[in-house]
């Protein structure tokens, strides 16, 4: 079914296309979009709708599975202590650097 395009503001019926479903009437100037209709969906089989029945699936515990030993996390100063000895030394060189500069621009050194 086809419909006759008109403004929904003043009703008028000449108007330009600016995009795509998208116009303006040229009598006030309204930019309006025409929006499609959709058809409702065809009525389903009310057999179809009905679901199937859930399946219950039973577990059930073995006693031969071995217990599994739950460690506590690491902090971040072991894993520092992991890393190799000069990273570590670069790493306390940066942050005294940091602290350096970070002074200097405090007491206006730089």
């Amino acid at each position: 079914m086809e419909q006759e395009l008109t403004c929904p503001k003043c009703k008028g019926n000449k108007f330009s296309l600016l995009a795509k479903d998208t116009f303006k009437c040229a009598y006030c100037g309204n930019v309006f979009s025409m929006e499609k209709k959709e058809e409702p969906a065809p009525a389903q089989d009310p057999k179809q709708l009905t679901q199937p029945a859930p399946q219950i699936i039973y577990i059930q515990p073995s006693n031969n599975q071995e217990e599994t030993s739950v460690e506590e996390p690491k902090s971040i100063w072991d894993e520092f202590r992991e890393w190799p000895e000069w990273v570590q030394w670069f790493i306390i060189w940066i942050i005294g650097m940091f602290g350096f500069f970070v002074f200097k621009l405090i007491t206006g050194g730089l």
